[in-house]
């Protein structure tokens, strides 16, 4: 069994760390853009890629279902409102501060 802490016990933090390091950077720049975006981190804003993130795919953690959902938020969020908010939607605005 190869465990962090039996790896550190055998090696000092700064070979570790090297190794690390040379991994990192042994990966293409594509690989690591794609992880990047399957963790939904670099997904453009405008929502247009959130079918990449991983836990939407189907059979992800949330699946689907999650990214409908999601698409029904950004089109809420994004609609014009008239400068008149009910209590409900003041309520959900504190609890988003």
């Amino acid at each position: 069994m190869c465990s962090l802490t039996v790896i550190l016990g055998l090696h000092s933090i700064e070979a570790v760390l090297e190794w690390i390091s040379k991994a990192w950077e042994e990966l293409p720049n594509d690989v690591v853009k794609k992880s990047f975006k399957a963790c939904g981190l670099m997904t453009a804003i405008d929502g247009s890629e959130d079918f990449k993130v991983a836990c939407f795919k189907d059979g992800g953690s949330i699946g689907t279902e999650g990214l409908d959902v999601l698409h029904k938020l950004r089109t809420t969020a994004a609609r014009p409102t008239d400068g008149q908010h009910d209590s409900e939607d003041e309520e959900e605005e504190e609890i988003l501060v």
